[in-house]
C-alpha cells in the first residue's frame, strides 16, 4: 500500500507540473515556421557556396551531424574536420529541400524538422532539432 501511494503522489506531483507550466501565448506559429524554414535554406545555402564559417555558424558546438550512410554519425568537430577539404576546394554538397515539415513544441522552446532532399546521390532525408 506504501508504494501505492508513493507512485500515487509522484504522479499526481508531476501532473500538477505540467498544468501550471506557463505557456506564451504571444507565439505565431507560423512566423516561427517561416523563420526556420529560412534558416534551414540558408544553411544549405551555404554548404552549396562552400561557405565553412556559414554552414557550421548554423550548428552548436556540441550538435552531431547523422549523415546518410549509417556510420556517418559526427560529433560537430569531427564533421568539420571531414567536411573541411571539401569547402576548402570550394564544392562541398548541395542540397535542395523537396519537402520539409517543422515542429514547434507548445512553449516555443524546442522546434524540429524532418525534410526530403533532393542531393548528388538521389533522394536523401535530413532532420534535426
Amino acid at each position: 500500500m506504501r508504494r501505492i501511494t508513493y507512485l500515487f503522489a509522484f504522479i499526481v506531483l508531476f501532473s500538477n507540473c505540467e498544468n501550471k507550466r506557463h505557456v506564451p501565448k504571444n507565439i505565431n506559429i507560423v512566423t516561427e515556421k517561416e523563420q526556420i524554414n529560412t534558416v534551414l535554406e540558408v544553411w544549405h545555402k551555404n554548404a552549396a557556396d562552400a561557405n565553412f564559417e556559414g554552414y557550421f555558424g548554423g550548428m552548436t558546438n556540441n550538435g552531431v551531424f547523422i549523415g546518410t550512410d549509417a556510420s556517418e554519425n559526427w560529433t560537430n568537430v569531427e564533421f568539420k574536420d571531414f567536411s573541411k577539404p571539401y569547402f576548402d576546394k570550394g564544392k562541398a554538397w548541395s542540397f535542395t529541400a523537396i519537402e520539409r515539415n517543422v515542429y514547434i513544441y507548445k512553449d516555443g522552446e524546442i522546434a524540429w524538422f524532418d525534410e526530403l532532399l533532393d542531393t548528388h546521390m538521389g533522394i536523401c532525408r535530413g532532420s534535426g532539432v
